[in-house]
């Protein structure tokens, strides 16, 4: 209480030594004088003293400019806070463009805040409305999508279709479809980009032919991906009046057993969907002899064995690493029947 007082004393002080200067002074409300009149009068701020100081901004605004400039500098530094766009993020050649130079509005961190916030909620609208307009604007780029507890979209363009089908190219280890996942790519550290590359001899490069965002890497996440990868290349296969058999879809996998078995199922629901006399059992058996362990992997794989042998020693590890760690030729790996009966 007694702090209060002396904060409205000392308001009042200030009010008088400011009249005293001709700071404030006093007027009728309807622009007449106040004195001897019973009429309500107010008190009024007048700068006494000529001054050079800049009148404050008026601009409360971006502008249409404004804001496509502001939003192409957050586009183009995307994990930037709003002091980093204040100052100038940071690149090789010193800091950028402060974002405070494209308006007098953004000269605050508080207001950049309060920008970056209005433009996320304006670009993020419903998930499905966005995935749908997607799809509209590119109707062949997508070939299958699925959302539930098992969400997958699907992609591939005409050309990555293409480059499916090829002649065999002898005494080359370039033939047939390399199949991985990449752990990372996305947001989610669950998801996984699923894709298959295949060798382009017009490109001379490696070049991928189906794409996969999964939500996860059950083997129902990569049997709806092969099984996509096997309907596109029957249909280039019909495009170009060829005939479909099990040497074309032929692949090299990682040592996931969910990425084996997803293939094998893919396999097995694509030839009872096509003419096919074969049993699930033999076309089980065929699928099998289709899939090859990439190398790569299996050395990843020994690599981190080994040094876990090192420290803890496990009779049931057999394989004979210390001659493949050391750069030798890799051991003759197991049938990959055997490892999807397992």
């Amino acid at each position: 209480m007694k702090s209060q007082y002396f904060r409205v004393f000392r308001a009042f002080r200030c009010f008088r030594v400011w009249k005293g200067a001709g700071i404030f002074r006093k007027r009728k409300r309807n622009g007449g004088s106040g004195a001897g009149t019973s009429e309500p009068s107010e008190w009024y701020y007048l700068l006494g003293l000529d001054t050079d100081n800049p009148r404050p901004t008026h601009v409360l605004h971006l502008t249409s400019g404004e804001r496509a400039r502001f939003e192409e500098i957050v586009a183009a530094h995307p994990n930037a806070k709003p002091s980093q766009l204040f100052t100038g993020v940071s690149g090789l050649n010193g800091p950028g463009v402060s974002i405070s130079e494209i308006s007098p509005v953004l000269v605050n961190v508080d207001r950049i805040k309060a920008e970056l916030r209005r433009m996320r909620q304006m670009h993020s609208g419903k998930f499905e409305d966005n995935f749908a307009k997607f799809e509209n604007d590119h109707p062949d780029f997508i070939v299958y999508s699925q959302f539930g507890a098992v969400s997958v979209v699907i992609m591939q363009t005409p050309f990555m279709a293409s480059t499916l089908i090829k002649d065999f190219i002898d005494n080359e280890a370039i033939n047939g479809i390399v199949s991985d996942a990449a752990h990372g790519f996305w947001k989610e550290a669950k998801n996984l980009l699923i894709f298959s590359s295949t060798f382009s001899p017009t490109l001379e490069r490696w070049v991928p032919a189906l794409m996969t965002y999964a939500n996860g890497a059950t083997q129902e996440h990569y049997r709806l991906h092969f099984l996509a990868l096997f309907e596109s290349m029957a249909i280039e296969c019909e495009r170009r009046q060829l005939e479909v058999d099990d040497d074309l879809f032929a692949n090299v996998v990682d040592f996931s057993k969910a990425e084996r078995l997803g293939f094998t199922l893919a396999f097995i629901s694509f030839w009872e969907n096509h003419k096919n006399s074969r049993s699930q059992e033999e076309l089980h058996k065929a699928a099998s002899k289709l899939l090859k362990g990439c190398q790569q992997h299996f050395r990843s794989q020994v690599t981190r064995i080994s040094k876990i042998s090192a420290i803890v020693q496990d009779p049931r590890i057999t394989l004979p690493m210390s001659d493949y760690s050391a750069g030798g030729n890799p051991p003759k790996m197991t049938p990959m029947s055997d490892r999807i009966r397992t």
